[in-house]
Parts: C-alpha cells; sequence; structure tokens
C-alpha cells in the first residue's frame, strides 16, 4: 500500500525533519540528486539538466554534479533570475561552477545535443499557470527527442490535483522524492508523469489527515473476507440485487454475475418481469424474484431485506416513477449495508440530502456525470480539487463516495483516501460500472467492512481489467471480460495464501 501526500503535507514532513529532528536540508537535497542520478545512470549520452530558482532547481544541479563526477557529459540551464535562488539551491550552483560544469545559454541547442533531459525547473509548490519564460522553456523540453526525467512532480503539473497549468512537461519518468504525490497519480498529471519512480530519501513521515494512499493488488490478501473451508453457499454472503427494467436486463445480469465471480455465495435479483426469461437463461445461478407493478417490487423488497447481508440498488432501473419510488423505499426502510449505483444515484438527481437519514452504511458510486447530477455542480467545478470535493462530500453525509473516473477516488467518512493507479482504457466501455457494483455488493455481504470494501472492490476491478487487457487487449474488451479477469486475480489471491 503506497502513501501518498499533498504538497503541504510534505512540505511540512519536510519541515519536521530539518526544524524539529535536525537533519539538514543539504543531505535530504544530496538524497534525492542521487536517486534522480540512479535513474538517468539507466540511460546514456549527454544529459542536459534544466533547473530552477527552488530546491527543486537545487535537486536538479546536485544531480548535475553527480553525473559529472561520474564522469557522464553533462550541461547545466539555469533558469530564472539568480536573485531568487534558495539558500541551498545557490550554494548547489556554485559547486558545480567551481567545478567546470558548462552552463549553456542556448536551450534550444543544449536539447538537441541532450540524449536525456532532467527537469528540475519546477517544484510541488506550483498553484497558478505558468507564465514566461517558464512556459517556453518547457514547450522546448516537450518538442525534444531526449528522454525526459522530471523530479518529484512534471513541471506545471499542480502537485494536488493533477491538473495542468496551462502547459507541463510531459516526462517518461517522474522520480517522487520521498512520497507520490496527488497530481502523479490523477489526470491529466499521471499521463504528463509518465512511469512513477520513489525515492526514499528519509524524511520521517508522521500521521497524516486527510490518509491518502493508493491500494494495490498485493493488498488485496489482507483486505479481501478469508474462505472458510467448510462453509456453505449461506456462508459466503448473500446479496439482494435490485436492477433491470422493462426490457432492459444487461445491468442486472452484469452486476449479478459479478457479485457471483467474486465469491458471493448467492445472489437475489429483484427486477421487472419481464426480464425474468432471459436472466434465467443467462445466469441460472442468481436467484430471481420479479415483479409487475412497483407495488409488488415493494412488497418483493420488504420480503428479501431480511434474507439478504447486502444490498445493491440501481443498475439499469431506469429513470421513471417506479424507480423513484422504489429507491425511496429502500432508504426509508432498510437498514443493511447499501451499494446505491447509477440509476439509484439518478432517482436523487439534486437531492443529496435523501442519502443522509438512512439507517445502515451506505456506499455510492457515481461516474463524474452522476455526480454532478447528484450535488448539483459541474465536471470542472470537482475536477479543480478532486480530492477535497470527495472527502468533503463524504464527511458531509456520512457515507463512503467511489467516484469513479479514469482514476477512481474512493472517500470515507474521517479522512481516510484511496486513488486508484491501475486499470486501462479498455475498462471504460458500458456495463464495467455494474461489474464493480456487483464485486462491491459481494465483499460487503462476504464481511467486509464497507468502508474497508470499497477501495478493495475498486482495485479488484481494475486488476480483473488489467488481466483482461492482457489476454484480450484493451480494443476488444466488454464488462464479461472484466468478470472473467476476475477468476485469475481471484485464484492468484489464494494461490499466494497457500
Amino acid at each position: 500500500m503506497l502513501e501518498v501526500l499533498t504538497a503541504k503535507q510534505m512540505k511540512a514532513c519536510d519541515a519536521h525533519a530539518i526544524e524539529d529532528i535536525g537533519i539538514p536540508s543539504a543531505v535530504l537535497m544530496e538524497r534525492a540528486a542521487y536517486a534522480v542520478s540512479l535513474e538517468v545512470m539507466k540511460t546514456d549520452g549527454p544529459v542536459l539538466v534544466v533547473c530552477g530558482t527552488g530546491n527543486n532547481g537545487g535537486d536538479g544541479y546536485a544531480c548535475a554534479r553527480i553525473l559529472h563526477l561520474e564522469g557522464r557529459a553533462v550541461t547545466v540551464f539555469a533558469a530564472g533570475d539568480p536573485a531568487h535562488m534558495t539558500e541551498e539551491t545557490k550554494a548547489q550552483a556554485g559547486i558545480l561552477r567551481k567545478l567546470g560544469v558548462p552552463f549553456s545559454d542556448d536551450l534550444h541547442a543544449s536539447i538537441k545535443e541532450a540524449s536525456v533531459i532532467v527537469d528540475a525547473l519546477l517544484g510541488i509548490g506550483i498553484t497558478r499557470d505558468v507564465r514566461e519564460p517558464y512556459a517556453g522553456i518547457i514547450e522546448a523540453m516537450n518538442a525534444a527527442k531526449a528522454r525526459t526525467i522530471s523530479i518529484d512532480v512534471p513541471s506545471g503539473v499542480h502537485a494536488d490535483t493533477g491538473q495542468i497549468m496551462g502547459t507541463a512537461v510531459r516526462a517518461d519518468i517522474t522520480v517522487a522524492i520521498e512520497r507520490v504525490k496527488p497530481g502523479l497519480l490523477l489526470c491529466p498529471g499521471a499521463a504528463a508523469a509518465g512511469g512513477i519512480v520513489i525515492a526514499r530519501i528519509g524524511v520521517p513521515v508522521p500521521a497524516q489527515d486527510p490518509d491518502i494512499r493508493v491500494l494495490e493488488k498485493k493488498d488485496l490478501r489482507q483486505v479481501l473476507p478469508a474462505r472458510d473451508p467448510f462453509g456453505h453457499k449461506g456462508t459466503f454472503g448473500k446479496v439482494l440485487l435490485i436492477a433491470g427494467s422493462p426490457g432492459m436486463c444487461g445491468a442486472a445480469y452484469l452486476s449479478a454475475a459479478a457479485a457471483l465471480h467474486a465469491g458471493a455465495g448467492m445472489v437475489r435479483i429483484l427486477t421487472p418481469e419481464a426480464n425474468r426469461k432471459i436472466l434465467q437463461e443467462m445466469l441460472p445461478e442468481a436467484m430471481l424474484s420479479a415483479w409487475q407493478t412497483a407495488d409488488e417490487a415493494v412488497t418483493l423488497l420488504a420480503q428479501a431485506l431480511s434474507w439478504a447481508d447486502a444490498l445493491v440498488c440501481g443498475p439499469g432501473i431506469g429513470r421513471g416513477e417506479d424507480a423513484v419510488r422504489i429507491v425511496k423505499t429502500v432508504l426509508s426502510t432498510a437498514a443493511l449495508p447499501l451499494v446505491l449505483d447509477a440509476d439509484g444515484l439518478n432517482a436523487l438527481s439534486g437531492d443529496a440530502s435523501a442519502l443522509d437519514h438512512y439507517a445502515g452504511e451506505i456506499v455510492i458510486t457515481p461516474h463524474l456525470g452522476e455526480m454532478c447530477a447528484l450535488q448539483g455542480t459541474t465536471v470542472s467545478r470537482i475536477r479543480e480539487h478532486p480530492l477535497r470535493f470527495a472527502a468533503d462530500f463524504a464527511d458531509a453525509h456520512n457515507l463512503t463516495l467511489v467516484m469513479k473516473d479514469a482514476r477512481t477516488i474512493t472517500a470515507c467518512p474521517g479522512g481516510k483516501i484511496y486513488i486508484n493507479a491501475n486499470g486501462n482504457s479498455g475498462m471504460g466501455t458500458a456495463g464495467c460500472g455494474d461489474v464493480l457494483s456487483g464485486i462491491l455488493g459481494a465483499l460487503i455481504a462476504a464481511g467486509t467492512a464497507p468502508r474497508a470494501a470499497a477501495p478493495a472492490a475498486v482495485t479488484l476491478h481494475a486488476a480483473a481489467g488489467d488481466l483482461a487487457a492482457k489476454k484480450e487487449g484493451t480494443h476488444y474488451m466488454t464488462a464479461r471480460s472484466v468478470i472473467a479477469g476476475l477468476s485469475g486475480i481471484l485464484k492468484e489471491i489464494e494461490d499466494d495464501e497457500t
């Protein structure tokens, strides 16, 4: 599991290390520079180090010195006003000049000669759009054929939000100093970051609020519920799935199939009568409770609630009056752990307060469009600071929010946040969200607490998607490919346990 630090948190850790513990800042700069130099040494050819005036630039100057002493051909381009240099950066630049390392006055000529560019221009403190001359320097680096290695974050990427601040370096590798920053994981910063290498340089990191993490596939074996070798279908969890609308049963099938493939012992689908035959043929493993009127649906719901261990409501239920009535009945009468997804959220459009009085724990799984409709906001507003938005919403409504996007964010009340760094473009296909809701329902029904089940389900879903992409390629994948991938991932986890 990876810890993630915001720019403010990282700066506080640095200050604690230097001011309270007494680790000299020059020591930390040297260690950061050495870590970057190790990445550069994996390549061949002349190196150009582009340095700004802050401590990120100081890391670059120190890296240039290390490479020079290792015998690499190094040139430095110093950007910005030297009068604005930090003391540490000024010292590092002075050492380079004494060693005779060449400084270039012609950026474009130096770029043409370089095989590797080290981006030490701007650090994690950028909060406004990049202006000249830095914007032009970044564009020149991006036009180069050389391999680019950025220090901590690519220059121009907002360290906390991943937003491109006017323009940004497109790195091949980013060496994240001490911890990954959110902007390296969130889009579009993730695309600018390239591959991420984490360089631990010895900064003590105390507990942080918010607590931001990346759950990895290898962590799933500690999170997923244990499988009792003497268990039975009732032991492994019963999922009640309210899904489908007349003539529209695809979402119900995908969510139910995913729940079964994720380990649920039993799945009961509450769906309109029109879907009975096709669901029985496609998924005979699932139980059906079919209704013809909303009154029947409410009656069947009341009967099934006492049977289930977890409730998933919303995939494909439509946006008509019946759907709204069913969702409001669930919120007013049920107390089971609830996953509210898709049309279940659309039924509450503009009325997020309806979630506040549910008697049990809730996990909601909106994509950004559904999130906007629920909260009455815009995608651009969410993306201004997605982590803060997600955390504030989870706290305000005391629920777990799984905000689906290319990089899904899971926010739990109390400040714990997970960023999903896996998955692939092949998962951008109809039905993948329904698969996630089924996986989540299965984990909760088997006994995993909803706040732990949510990031685990997202990670499992992404890992299954990555396995499917490896087998089929991203162009050919469908939601059923992700369901098929579940068996391979869960078998890997089982094999690791034996």
